[in-house]
């Protein structure tokens, strides 16, 4: 028997994660987290720990499953495409991030 894969939702609104917050989650409170930060810490932590990201899940827990990195490269894609730069930490920018997780995914 597999064991099943944790997940760790986050939404893109506040309202939409409110809808959720219902059953087990009604005492949770929303966050918001800096895109960056997303990227730099939760997204390469979720994958380096085998978590995968839950990306807008609906009032009956239906949404979008993935893999940390590919999610960085979905966000990368993205952010190309508005022309939109951000400043991180440890990537020189958003080039050297997407080369990095490719590299990592070979």
């Amino acid at each position: 028997m597999e064991k099943p894969v944790e997940i760790i939702c986050f939404w893109s609104e506040e309202i939409r994660a409110r809808v959720c917050a219902k059953n087990g989650w009604k005492n949770y409170e929303t966050v918001e987290i800096e895109l960056n930060d997303f990227i730099e810490n939760w997204c390469i932590g979720m994958d380096n720990d085998g978590l995968l990201a839950g990306i807008n899940f609906d009032h009956n827990m239906f949404g979008y499953e993935i893999e940390g990195y590919h999610l960085i490269l979905e966000l990368i894609k993205e952010l190309k495409k508005i022309q939109k730069e951000l400043d991180f930490l440890k990537f020189e920018n958003l080039d050297d991030l997407e080369n990095q997780i490719k590299d990592a995914l070979e």
